[in-house]
């Protein structure tokens, strides 16, 4: 069942006001306040027996986030994020009902600019934004200026590791032409779809199919690499991929095939997958079910940390580094389990890293490689005498996302599978990533390979 954000606030004791960000829920004969911070994760401040020091924490970490929030009432749903459990309330004015619930404002420009970019976009927002479809009723401090095109530079120039003096030039080349191109504007806040078309025109005609690709890799490269060491502007960095997607789309020549098509999905069949776990190990018990649970490439299995796992609420969370996004999930009960008789046996080693999977040929400080896994699971499946050369341990990433989409909305299985969310489903509640987003996901993908008996 997905955890919803609960609407209703504490209320200030000194002038009865709700504190907006300042959730209670009732425990024994109190109240535990607690808000969620810039992860999603819940945090505590105090309880309703020491209410003014509960708020004045809460409003001390606000104060350092530098987060705007604010409370709407609107006649449609369209951009209500899926984690908040509203209520239902009546305006007295008018006579109709709207539902009331408080988002961040990034969160809500966000849901606007989704809708703006539709062909119908206009109109609707024309809808929504008519009093009384939306109104203002608090806000905080703004929050910082977008960060801009030179501080992402810089970023990337002092942060990042190159092979040699060529290869930065190389990069910082293409980063140039792409800040030249669409006007040198200051930050990512002046750029105007109008000037991303600008930019992908340019590419589609300067170039070839093979060095557009690579142009436009590099700087979404550069792009995700500010993300993960600038995080106080990861969520303004996310908003712009997407408008970059989005504007991509619309201009010929950008989005052709591949020069080489990948090939086709094979999925791990739900028989095969049962006789690699009568076969297998502890230790590749746990691997298999991790990577079909969370959808993980070879070098991904093999790179887990015990850290990013919660045990108690069966949790996963961590940055994938290909593409700098966060993958989030649920984890099946078969899963936790695998892993802890995994630990508790003794082909499981510690390591200072906190790497799960180590490489056995190595020290205890080397997981396992791409080639380890790929390896191991060829291994494996001779020993279960299943004879399709096609299935490598990508079949389970395969299987994961073909079955997992299965009556789904995509955007939790983007959150899945570490993809960047797509603008038809980059709904505000879906930008903190939350496990919570792929517990049906999860739940289809356990009902196919483990129905109940």
């Amino acid at each position: 069942m997905t955890r919803g954000r609960r609407a209703r606030y504490v209320r200030d004791p000194k002038d009865g006001e709700p504190v907006i960000g300042l959730y209670e829920r009732k425990r024994g004969d109190r109240y535990d306040y607690y808000h969620y911070d810039d992860n999603g994760r819940e945090r505590r401040c105090g309880n309703s027996r020491d209410p003014h020091g509960a708020i004045a924490e809460f409003r001390r970490r606000d104060a350092q986030r530098k987060v705007e929030f604010v409370t709407l009432e609107v006649a449609s749903p369209v951009a209500h994020p899926q984690f908040v459990k509203p209520d239902l309330i009546e305006d007295k004015l008018h006579g109709r009902k709207f539902w009331s619930y408080s988002i961040p404002v990034e969160a809500f420009a966000a849901a606007l600019r989704d809708i703006a970019i539709q062909p119908d976009g206009p109109e609707t927002l024309a809808k929504l934004t008519g009093l009384p479809a939306f109104r203002t009723l608090h806000t905080a401090p703004m929050p910082e200026k977008s960060v801009t095109f030179d501080e992402i530079r810089a970023n990337y120039e002092e942060t990042k590791s190159f092979d040699d003096a060529d290869e930065m030039t190389r990069s910082l080349g293409m980063w140039d032409e792409f800040v030249v191109t669409i006007g040198r504007p200051e930050t990512l806040a002046d750029v105007s779809n109008a000037d991303l078309a600008r930019y992908f025109e340019f590419i589609a005609r300067e170039y070839a199919a093979k060095t557009r690709k690579n142009r436009i890799g590099k700087v979404n490269g550069i792009l995700n690499h500010a993300a993960a060491h600038l995080k106080e502007h990861r969520a303004a960095i996310g908003d712009f991929k997407i408008e970059m997607r989005t504007v991509k789309q619309t201009v010929k020549g950008t989005t052709g095939k591949a020069l080489k098509d990948k090939p086709n999905p094979m999925p791990i069949q739900p028989a095969e997958f049962r006789k690699l776990l009568n076969v297998a190990s502890k230790k590749w018990k746990a691997l298999l079910h991790c990577a079909l649970n969370m959808g993980l490439h070879p070098s991904e299995a093999g790179m887990l940390t015990v850290d990013d796992f919660d045990f108690d609420v069966r949790t996963y969370r961590s940055e994938r580094t290909k593409t700098g996004e966060w993958r989030a999930a649920i984890l099946w009960k078969r899963t936790i389990k695998a892993i802890r008789d995994y630990m508790k046996s003794d082909e499981y080693r510690e390591s200072d890293g906190g790497y799960l999977f180590l490489n056995e040929d190595q020290g205890n400080e080397t997981p396992m490689t791409r080639w380890n896994v790929n390896d191991g699971m060829k291994t494996l499946r001779k020993r279960a005498k299943i004879r399709k050369d096609k299935l490598t341990f990508d079949s389970l990433r395969d299987a994961t996302e073909t079955c997992g989409s299965i009556g789904n909305d995509s955007g939790a299985v983007d959150i899945l599978m570490a993809h960047a969310l797509s603008t038809t489903n980059a709904s505000p509640s879906y930008r903190y990533r939350l496990p919570e987003h792929t517990a049906n996901v999860v739940a289809t993908l356990e009902a196919r390979f483990f129905p109940p008996k």
